[in-house]
C-alpha cells in the first residue's frame, strides 16, 4: 500500500503536531504487512501511526515538515528504548520521536524543538542541578517520565496524551497544556510546580507547589494529595494570585483551582512559606517579607468538591509572636481550603479586655482545639471562621458581641420594676396621719383624755370634742386629722436608668413606664395603723450595644404601717410578680439577620421592713428612717435557635438584700384633703448585695459553656427624692414626685404623678 500526504493539500509546517483520527480502519494490529515501517514521510512531511487500543483502527500524527520537499531530504531520529541522547545530538531539521528512549538534559539547556511521543513513551533525564527549558510542542499517544534531581521547565502547548510522571526532581510547568492531555503522577521524590493548566487527573505523592514564586495553577480534573505529600503554599502578600498575575511579583499568595474533586489523604502536609520565595531574576526579589496579621484570610484552593484534610500544618517560623495559621475546609459550603491568621490563644490575646470578651475567648480556644484536631462540626468551624476574620482592633468588640450582653442587661433590669413599685408604696405610707402622738398636739390630747374612742368599730376615730371653735379652738384641726385621706390611689411613673461601660461589658439604658394602683383597706388613726394592697403594670425598654429588649411585668403587693413604742412607725411591704421578656440582638457573624427570643417568662418577689421616728421643728417635721429589703428574681431558660452564633441561656435565679438609712423632711401636720399643698423631701444612703445588681447568666456558645454579665455598678448608692400634694377637691388631691439614685457606674432618675380619692 502506498500511503502519503499529497503535495497539493498543504505545503507548510502549519499542520505539524496534528493528529488525524481513524485514517486507517480494519488493518489489524500490525501495519508492517501493508506499510513498510511504522514511520514514513512524503512531500516533506513525516508522520507516525498509533493504533486505537487494539481495534485495528489507526490514527496518524504529523510530526515534522521540511520545506525541501521529498522524503529523501529529511533525516529522522528515533529515541528508542536503548538510546540516551542529548539535545546537542538532535539537529534543528530533525523531528525527534520518543519511542522508549531517554533525553538527557544539562543545566542551562533550552530548546524549542517539537517532539513526538509514541505509545512506548519516553524519559527525560533532568539536570543533576539547575534547570533546563523545553518550550517546543510534545505530541503523540505516549507519555513522559521525568527522572533525576534537577528541574525541567515545560511551557509548550503540548498534546501528548499518555500522561506525565515526575519520578524525581522538579517539573516546572507554564502555559495552557504543559503536561499534555493525560494524567499526572508526582512520586514521593518528585515536585510539580509552576503556573498554567494541568489537563488530566493528577495524583501527588511528593511536593505540589503552585507558582514559581507565588502564582496560579489550575487542574481541570481531579487532584489527589496522597499520604506523605506536601502542599507548599507561598505567601508574599494578601492578594490572591490569578491567571493574570505577573510572574515573580510580590504582594500575592499562591492559588490553585481544581475543576472536579480535591482529595486530601490522611498523612498529607500543608506547608506555608513566607521567606525565600523569589529568584534573583524576579521582580519580587529583595522585597520585604509579608508577615500575616490577625484577620488575614488566604483562600488557597477552590474545587468542585473537597474530601479530607491535611494531617499536619507547618507553622512558618517568621510568624509574629502570638499568632498562628489554621486551615478551614469547605467552611460555609465554600468548596475551598482557607488559611487564616488567628491568635495562638484567644484567652491570652483578650486577657485585658472585658469580662464578657474573656468568657467568649475561652470558648474560642476550645474551638481552635477541635479545628486543629479535625473534630470540629461545620457549625463550630463556621463560627470560628467568622471570628478569625477579625483584626487585632475589631476582635475585642466582636468577641464581646458574641457574648449576648442584652441577656444579662435584661436580667439586671428586672429588679428595678419592683423597686419602683416600692417607691410608690413608701410614698403612700409616708402620708399623714402618722403615729398618734405625731398627728398634732390637739389630737394627741384628745386621744389621751379619751375624747376619741379607741373602740369605734369603724376603725375611724370620732370626735366627742365640740366643733365650736369657741369651746375648742382645735376642733377643726382634730376633725381634719381624724378624717381618712385618700383611700384609693393610683399613679403613673417613669424612670430611666443609665449604666456606663466598663471592664464588665457595654453600658446600657432602660426606660420604665409604670402604673400603680392601690387601696387602703384598713386604717386606724389611734394606732397609726394602715393596711392596703394593690397591683402594678410595667413596661420597660432596654437598649445596649447590639441588642434590645422589652420587659412586661405585673405584680400584686400588700403594705402596711403601724406605730410602735408610741413615737416610732414600723412599715412593711411584700410583692410578687411575673414578667415576660422579648429580646433581640444582632448576629455579629453576619450569617443571619439577628436573633430573637420571645415570651421569656420570669418571676420576682420583694419583702421590706422599715422603721422611722418623726421630730417636729416649728413648721417642719424631720423623720430619720432605716429600711431593709430582700428581693428575688428568676427567669426561665431559653435559646436563640440553631445558628452558629446562637446562644442557649440557662435558667437564672438570684437574690439580693438592700439596706437604706436616710432622713425625710416635710410640712408639719398637713392633711392633703384639707390643706392646699403638702411637701416632703428625702435623702438616703444604702447598699445592695451584688446578686441582682451585676447578674451573671450561664450560656452555651458553639457547644461550649460560657457566661455573660453586665457592665458592673457599685453596691453603695445615694437616693434623693421630692414629693408634694395639691388639693383639687374636698375628697381628692393630686400628687407628684421626682427621685434619683446614683452609684458608681449607674444612675436612675424619674418621676411620678397620681391621684388619690377619699370615699
Amino acid at each position: 500500500m502506498i500511503f502519503g500526504i499529497s503535495s497539493l493539500s498543504t505545503t507548510s509546517s502549519s499542520i505539524v503536531g496534528q493528529t488525524l483520527t481513524g485514517v486507517l480502519q480494519d488493518f489489524g494490529s500490525d501495519l508492517s504487512a501493508y506499510i513498510s515501517g511504522g514511520l514514513t514521510s512524503s512531500n516533506g512531511y513525516t508522520y507516525s501511526f498509533t493504533q486505537q487500543g487494539g481495534t485495528g483502527t489507526w490514527d496518524l500524527t504529523i510530526i515534522g515538515y521540511s520545506s525541501g520537499g521529498g522524503s529523501t531530504s529529511l533525516t529522522m531520529s528515533n529515541i528508542t528504548a536503548d538510546m540516551s541522547v542529548g539535545l546537542s545530538n538532535i539537529g534543528v531539521t530533525v523531528y525527534p520521536v520518543f519511542a522508549g528512549g531517554t533525553l538527557m538534559l544539562n543545566a542551562g539547556d533550552s530548546s524549542t524543538q517539537a517532539f513526538s511521543v509514541l505509545s512506548s513513551g519516553g524519559t527525560i533525564q533532568q539536570p543533576t542541578s539547575g534547570s533546563a527549558t523545553l518550550s517546543g510542542v510534545f505530541s503523540g499517544a505516549g507519555g513522559l517520565t521525568f527522572i533525576g534531581t534537577g528541574s525541567t521547565i515545560m511551557s509548550g502547548a503540548n498534546t501528548y496524551s499518555g500522561g506525565t510522571t515526575v519520578s524525581g526532581g522538579t517539573l516546572e510547568v507554564a502555559g495552557s497544556l504543559p503536561t499534555g492531555t493525560g494524567d499526572v503522577f508526582v512520586a514521593s521524590a518528585g515536585t510539580l510546580m509552576g503556573t498554567g493548566t494541568i489537563a488530566g487527573n493528577s495524583i501527588v505523592s511528593g511536593v505540589l507547589k503552585p507558582g514559581n514564586s507565588p502564582g496560579y495553577l489550575s487542574f481541570t480534573q481531579n487532584l489527589t494529595l496522597n499520604a506523605g505529600s506536601t502542599y507548599q503554599q507561598d505567601i508574599a502578600g494578601a492578594t490572591q494570585a490569578s491567571s493574570s498575575t505577573p510572574v515573580g511579583a510580590s504582594g500575592y499568595y499562591s492559588f490553585v483551582t481544581v475543576g472536579s474533586q480535591l482529595t486530601i489523604t490522611s498523612g498529607a502536609t500543608l506547608t506555608p512559606r513566607l521567606s525565600n520565595l523569589f529568584s534573583t531574576s524576579e521582580t519580587g526579589y529583595g522585597s520585604s517579607m509579608y508577615v500575616p496579621v490577625l484577620g488575614d484570610k488566604f483562600r488557597i484552593i477552590t474545587a468542585g468538591g473537597i474530601t479530607g484534610r491535611f494531617t499536619t500544618l507547618t507553622q512558618p517560623a517568621e510568624l509574629s509572636s502570638g499568632t498562628q495559621l489554621i486551615a478551614f475546609y469547605n467552611v460555609n459550603n465554600s468548596k475551598s481550603v482557607d488559611l487564616v491568621t488567628v491568635p495562638t490563644s484567644y484567652s491570652t490575646t483578650l486577657n485585658s479586655r472585658s469580662t464578657n470578651a474573656k468568657s467568649v475567648a475561652g470558648v474560642l480556644d476550645q474551638l481552635l482545639g477541635v479545628n486543629k484536631a479535625g473534630t470540629a462540626s461545620s457549625a463550630q468551624d463556621s463560627l470560628l471562621y467568622a471570628v478569625a476574620g477579625q483584626t487585632a482592633v475589631s476582635l475585642p468588640t466582636f468577641a464581646q458581641a458574641l457574648s449576648g450582653e442584652i441577656h444579662a442587661v435584661s436580667a439586671a433590669t428586672l429588679p428595678q420594676t419592683t423597686q419602683r413599685v416600692q417607691q410608690s408604696v413608701l410614698a403612700r405610707l409616708g402620708d399623714y396621719p402618722m403615729a398618734p402622738s405625731q398627728i398634732n398636739p390637739a389630737l394627741n390630747n384628745a386621744l389621751l383624755t379619751g375624747a376619741i374612742s379607741a373602740t369605734n368599730p369603724s376603725g375611724l376615730p370620732t370626735a366627742n370634742i365640740s366643733s365650736n371653735p369657741a369651746v375648742n379652738p382645735n376642733a377643726v384641726n382634730v376633725t381634719s386629722a381624724a378624717v381618712a385621706d385618700g383611700r384609693a390611689w393610683g399613679e403613673i411613673a417613669y424612670q430611666r436608668a443609665e449604666r456606663a461601660s466598663n471592664s464588665g461589658g457595654n453600658g446600657y439604658n432602660s426606660n420604665l413606664y409604670q402604673i400603680v394602683t392601690g387601696v387602703d383597706a384598713y386604717s386606724n388613726a389611734e394606732l397609726g395603723l394602715k393596711l392596703g394592697g394593690g397591683i402594678s403594670l410595667s413596661n420597660t425598654t432596654v437598649t445596649t450595644t447590639g441588642g434590645n429588649s422589652t420587659i412586661q411585668q405585673g405584680s400584686f403587693f400588700v403594705y402596711g404601717k403601724m406605730s410602735v413604742l408610741q413615737d416610732y412607725v414600723l412599715d412593711g411591704m411584700a410583692s410578687v410578680g411575673l414578667s415576660s421578656t422579648k429580646l433581640s440582638r444582632n448576629d455579629p457573624t453576619g450569617y443571619t439577620g439577628g436573633f430573637s427570643s420571645k415570651a421569656v417568662m420570669g418571676n420576682d418577689a420583694l419583702v421590706s421592713v422599715g422603721l422611722s421616728r418623726g421630730f417636729e421643728y416649728s413648721d417642719l417635721r424631720v423623720t430619720p428612717y432605716a429600711r431593709l429589703s430582700y428581693q428575688y428574681v428568676g427567669q426561665n431558660s431559653y435559646d436563640e435557635g440553631s445558628a452558629v452564633a446562637a446562644l442557649n441561656i440557662a435558667r437564672f435565679s438570684g437574690s439580693a438584700v438592700r439596706g437604706v438609712i436616710g432622713v425625710a423632711a416635710g410640712s408639719l401636720n398637713k392633711d392633703p384633703l384639707k390643706d392646699e399643698y403638702t411637701y416632703r423631701a428625702n435623702i438616703a444612703v444604702g447598699a445592695d448585695t451584688l446578686g441582682l445588681l451585676n447578674p451573671t447568666l450561664n450560656t452555651t456558645l458553639g457547644g461550649y459553656s460560657s457566661s455573660v454579665t453586665t457592665a458592673t455598678a457599685g453596691s453603695a448608692f445615694v437616693q434623693v427624692g421630692l414629693y408634694g400634694t395639691v388639693k383639687i377637691a374636698d375628697n381628692a388631691y393630686a400628687y407628684a414626685g421626682v427621685s434619683g439614685e446614683a452609684r458608681s457606674g449607674q444612675t436612675l432618675y424619674g418621676g411620678s404623678v397620681g391621684l388619690r380619692l377619699a370615699f
